[in-house]
Order: structure tokens, then sequence, then C-alpha cells
């Protein structure tokens, strides 16, 4: 009875302190708090652009300004993740940056008494004190008469660190984006998977590495600035870290997310949300959905409705169901997302090919794979209805601070759709870009990107995390005359090669790339150029011949 009555008053107080407007729902979805406690007084700055090109009429995003063509380019890429280290190189102190380590051990040891102060109220004859609970033994009681903690069932409570608040400075990562952004912006519309929480009330991951060492997500809202920068219109955003900020970090990441203007699926906020998002692009309704396999065990920290309603966990009825409703919502082509397979692999999982074959016989018509933080292979699955479609397993970190070589290739997706005089939709040509990041880019300053690639001074300049795109106008911005640039231009092609090598293995590959000779990105250009055409012949040759 006293642990009912202990739980609802919990629930209670949650109730109250949540920031949402489903507060009152939402303390029904949270199981264990967070290791910190929120900081009520945090609040996100107010974003520089929330425009977007697309509103929501009837349930389905347009562009007011759009012609229906019949025709449509997408941009899609991998994960955009902002970690510790990219935190770091972005961040302008303009105070407290961060507690001391013995700021740290005292708020560590006090939770510490807490947690074990919780447990003794719960063991039955220990109420002296926290020390009495943890070692079986208190003055003037008798040990025989004291209950064995593996034999009495307790609720131990995580560790409450208190309030640990964001450091105080802004933040800017938009040059990670300088290049590739214009790529992004041939497509209309552009896709990215979200791999962060953006809650400013929780502390941020460049706080909890350096406390702890632990994976945790979460960046400062300014983060989204530099996505909106890019040029990203919508963002998929079910994966594994979903749960690092707790309850109300979900609630505050969908409110930023909005606050800044982007579409986006695969989290929510309430039962009412629909499971997928219908985006009209030139007169073509796409439905996208968007699932995780994992998280990391922390959905366990939620309750079970918790999980239901605010998670999008993948299971094979789940998404025919939401297929169906999205087709039935009037959706022509339908992208599934998923967050799935190994992490640091460009070998695919057994799981990962059974949940791209359910997921293409539950109707979708492209499928694209997150987690894996490494680029893996396409693939073309055939269904029993006739139908061919292709699966990327990874297109791998598209932004991150990771450390493998592989972590570091990348590609942008460009999926050029068509309507048929049938009225159906096909995938008139895709392509691939590929590109690299890399974690301090020596480069020509200023580095302008207008109308082509201009650089009017001599001097050289720094950038962190710099997204470059596999390309000779870009290539040719890293400055070879300092040892650094050299180097950066050695592992770019080492990247590419990575690259090629993933995308060479399936000689019926329909992605063709000519990194070093793409000078046209007009749907009309061919596919290949003679050059880019003799590149990819070589790499299919080379790898036959390895296999024999």
């Amino acid at each position: 009875m006293k642990q009912i009555l202990r739980k609802t008053a919990v629930l209670l107080v949650l109730a109250a302190l949540l920031l949402s407007p489903q507060s009152a729902l939402a303390a029904g979805y949270e199981a264990v708090v967070p290791q910190y406690s929120y900081n009520d007084s945090a609040a996100a700055p107010v974003p520089a652009d929330a425009s977007s090109r697309y509103v929501r009429k009837d349930g389905i995003y347009t562009r007011p300004d759009a012609e229906s063509t019949g025709e449509a380019v997408l941009m899609i890429t991998g994960d955009l993740m902002c970690q510790y280290r990219q935190q770091n190189a972005a961040f302008i102190s303009s105070g407290k940056d961060y507690i001391s380590a013995e700021e740290y051990q005292t708020l560590l040891e006090q939770a510490i008494k807490k947690q074990a102060q919780a447990v003794a109220e719960q063991t039955a004859g220990i109420t002296d004190s926290a020390d009495a609970a943890v070692t079986g033994t208190a003055d003037g009681t008798d040990d025989a008469m004291i209950p064995s903690l593996t034999e009495t069932p307790v609720d131990v409570p995580p560790l409450d660190l208190g309030v640990i608040p964001q450091p105080e400075g802004t933040w800017d990562f938009r040059e990670s984006f300088q290049y590739a952004r214009q790529i992004l912006r041939k497509g209309d519309l552009v896709i990215g998977n979200l791999e962060t929480m953006v809650s400013q009330s929780s502390p941020l991951g460049m706080q909890i590495f350096r406390l702890e060492g632990k994976p945790y997500l979460n960046a400062p809202a300014s983060f989204l600035d530099a996505v909106k920068y890019a040029g990203f219109d919508l963002l998929t955003m079910a994966n594994n870290h979903n749960v690092d900020t707790g309850l109300r970090g979900i609630y505050e990441t969908l409110r930023n997310v909005n606050d800044w203007g982007f579409m986006h699926t695969g989290l929510f906020s309430s039962e009412s949300d629909d499971r997928y998002i219908i985006v009209e692009v030139n007169g073509i309704r796409i439905g996208m959905v968007s699932y995780s396999a994992f998280y990391n065990d922390k959905d366990s920290n939620l309750t079970e409705s918790g999980q239901d309603v605010l998670l999008n966990r993948y299971a094979s009825d789940k998404a025919k169901a939401d297929i169906r409703a999205a087709r039935k919502a009037g959706a022509e082509f339908v992208i599934a997302f998923i967050h799935w397979g190994a992490e640091n692999t460009h070998d695919t999982t057994w799981n990962q090919e059974q949940y791209a074959r359910t997921l293409a016989r539950a109707g979708a018509d492209y499928i694209v794979g997150s987690h894996p933080h490494a680029l893996q292979r396409y693939d073309i699955i055939e269904t029993s209805d006739g139908r061919e479609v292709p699966v990327i397993y990874s297109m791998g970190n598209f932004l991150s601070n990771m450390q493998r070589d592989i972590n570091n290739d990348t590609i942008i997706l460009q999926l050029n759709l068509q309507r048929e005089e049938d009225g159906s939709i096909c995938v008139a040509s895709h392509r691939i870009y590929p590109c690299t990041v890399l974690h301090s880019a020596a480069v020509k300053a200023p580095g302008t990107v207008s109308n082509g690639i201009t650089s009017t001074a001599a001097q050289t300049r720094s950038v962190s995390y710099l997204i470059v795109p596999q390309q000779a106008q870009y290539r040719s911005l890293i400055d070879t005359s300092v040892s650094a640039g050299r180097e950066n231009l050695k592992f770019l092609d080492e990247s590419l090669a990575r690259t090629m090598e993933v995308f060479s293995r399936r000689t019926a590959l329909p992605l063709p790339y000519d990194p070093y000779d793409i000078e046209s990105d007009e749907p009309s250009a061919p596919l290949l150029s003679p050059k880019g055409a003799a590149n990819r012949l070589g790499w299919i040759l080379a790898n036959a011949a390895a296999s024999r």
C-alpha cells in the first residue's frame, strides 16, 4: 500500500512539473525519472529562422508556390548527430562552462546517499539510516532481525544528480554544412534523420560525457539553426537515443523541432498523432514512416503506455497498418526510414534483411536505413506482387564526431520521382553524392560558395566537422599548402575508395556516381559520363576479381 501511495504521489508531482500541454496525460508515461533533475528555468532561444517551404492543410503538407509538374526531386541524408566534441568545437562561452569534477563528485555522493535512504525506507525493520540499509547493521539492532536486501523486494530509484544546467554561451554549427548545402538545395524536399534530443532543460551531451563518459545525445537548441541553414525540410526522428533526456526531453524536442519549422515523424506527443506524414511535392504525394528497432533499453524509463504512444518501435504489423493508413490518407509513394543493424560495420545483419523484406511486403516503395554509423549496401527487394523495392541498408552518419574512418564516410541520396501515364509514381532515376566528414579541415579562406566556388584569399582557416562533397570544386578548397590539408586530401581519397567499394558490390547498382566529373546536376544530364562509367567499371571488375 505504501508503494502504491508513493508512486501515486510521484506521478502527481511529475504532472505538476511537466512543461508540455499534455502534462496530465504524460504523467502516466514516465516509469523512471532521469538521473538528473530538469532545469525549470531553462528556455529555448527564439529561432532565427522558423520559416518553412511547406504548410499543412487537411493533414497534408504542401508548398503554396509549387506547380503540379508530376516530377519531384528528393535529397536524403543519414544521421544528423550533435555529439560532445562537436559541441565543444562550436561553443563560445559567456560564463561558467561546466561544473568542476569536485562539484560533480559532491553531487554524486549526495545522490548515492538519497538512493540508499530511499531503499532503507522501503526495507522493513530498517529506519535508522541509509547506511544501515546498505550494510545490514545499525547501532542497537540485532543483525539477525534485519531482512536481507536480496530477499526483500524494493524499488531502487535511479541516482538523482539534481539540476545540471547547460553551460552559459552560444553555439554555431553552420560551418559544418556550408558545402553540403549547395547540393541539398537542389531538392524540392530535403530529408534527414535527426539523431539527437534537443531539450533545453536537460544537460548537454558534452556535459554528461565529460562527467560520466556515457553515450548520451542532447544538443543545444541552436543546432536546429544549422539544420535549417543546411536546407532540411523534414526530419525523421525514431532512433535509439529518443529517451536519453527522459519524458520532458521528448516533449521539449518535439516543441523545438516545431518551433524551427520542420516537418517530422517517428517521435510523437500524443495517441492522436498520425504514425506517418504526407508531403505533396509538385503534385506527388509522398508518405513517410520512421521506426527504430531498439532504444538502448532506456525505453524502460517509460511505462508501456508511454512507449506505445511516444516512441515508434518497429513491428511488421505496425508498419503494415501505418503504410495502409498513409495510402488511405492519399500517399502515392511511401518511403520507410528505419534505425537498425550493428554499429561500425559495412555488413548487414539477418534482422536488417528480414525487416527490409517485411517493410517491402507492407507496402514501402523505398527503404532507407540508419544507425550503423557506416555505409551499407544497396539492394532491390522483389515482392510477390511484382514490385521492386530499393533499400539502402545504411546511409551512414551525415554529421558526427565519431572516430573510426568508416564513421566519416557518407552520402546524399537524390531521388527523382515521376508520375507515369497510368498515374503511378516511379523512381525515374536516383544517384548518390559521396561525401566525407573532416574533423578539422584546413580550407582556403574565405571558402565562399555562390554560383560555383570562389576563394579570394590565400590564408588558411580551420573548420571543425566539415562535410565535404567528393567533387572537384569542393576538394579544391582544401588547402594543400599545409600538411593538415594534404592529410585531409589523402583522407578524402581513402573515404571515396571505401564508399565506391560498398556500392560496387552489386553490379546492377542503379545508383550511378562520378565523383570527379559531375559538372551538371540537371535531371536530363547523363547519369554516367564516359570517365565515370570507366571508374565504376574498374571497381566492378576489381571486386569481381577479388571475389574469385
